[in-house]
């Protein structure tokens, strides 16, 4: 696996963790703040990745995801 496929990889775990909070977040009502603060912690790590493959690799990653993320946000 080379650094390229690692960061992907990140990526694509930091955005379904993001989305899995997300939808946990919105069965519960958005009741619960701290889901709301881990909501917004997974969304930063995973937008801090994206931003650093793309200074990197000067390309945007492709998402291997099944989450709609639009919808989540």
């Amino acid at each position: 696996m080379t650094a390229k496929q690692a960061l992907q990889d990140m990526i694509t775990k930091a955005w379904e963790t993001y989305a899995e909070l997300s939808q946990e977040e919105i069965d519960g009502g958005y009741s619960d703040a701290m889901l709301s603060m881990e909501r917004t912690e997974a969304s930063g790590f995973a937008e801090g990745l994206t931003a650093a493959f793309t200074l990197i690799y000067n390309e945007q990653p492709v998402y291997d995801i099944d989450v709609e993320l639009e919808a989540l946000q």
